[in-house]
């Protein structure tokens, strides 16, 4: 059963993650699939309550924690909490933390992101020693070229990061460094099966394994 949940959920995940990477948001349909299913599963074995409201509290501590300071999106906290009730138990570890283990494996996944933005504005060049920060942050573009999913950094640092109008953003030769939303759904994708067939380091790190 926990395979077939498996294939299920990375259908759905799939899914989520080219909504997310065309868009950079996904629709409804994707975590109330979660959502459908581990209501379903948990009608077949109703002896994995506890195990399923344990499961639910802690990715929805996890999800507040990281989505009210910004640092996670509405639709990902939602696939984490659809995961959370799809998998109240860690296929690998057979404990109810299995959503805290996909989110730690998608942020490590993600660390190489500043090195690949750093890398790409190396290869473009022309770039002022005051722009270092930036160059781990984003990219530059003209200004009439800024996506509906780029922020305009304005400043050096992180903090400084905002969105502006179009009108906003300088002449249309103007270029402006910007910083992309990043589609997290993918990494929690990778991730996911990483802690769905392997564990994860969470619970390393936790002594369940």
């Amino acid at each position: 059963m926990e395979s077939i949940k498996i294939i299920l959920a990375l259908v759905i995940l799939i899914y989520a993650s080219v909504l997310d990477w065309r868009r950079r948001e996904i629709d409804d349909k994707s975590w109330m699939s979660l959502v459908a299913l581990g209501l379903l599963f948990l009608l077949l074995n109703p002896g994995d309550l506890r195990a399923f409201l344990v499961s639910l509290a802690v990715a929805s501590a996890l999800v507040a924690l990281t989505y009210i300071p910004g640092f996670l999106g509405g639709g990902d906290g939602k696939i984490l909490l659809g995961l959370a009730m799809l998998f109240p138990y860690s296929p690998v570890y057979g404990t109810p933390f299995f959503v805290p283990g996909v989110f730690f494996n998608a942020v490590l996944l993600s660390l190489p992101l500043p090195l690949l933005f750093f890398l790409r504005n190396l290869k473009n060049g022309g770039l002022k020693r005051d722009d270092f920060i930036k160059m781990f942050l984003g990219y530059r573009v003209r200004a009439d070229e800024v996506k509906d999913y780029e922020a305009v950094m304005e400043g050096s640092v992180l903090m400084d990061v905002r969105k502006t109008k179009l009108g906003e953003k300088g002449s249309p030769g103007e270029m402006v460094w910007v910083t992309p939303a990043v589609p997290f759904v993918i990494p929690l994708t990778l991730g996911f099966v990483i802690a769905a067939l392997y564990g994860d380091l969470f619970n390393y790190v936790a002594g369940f394994r």
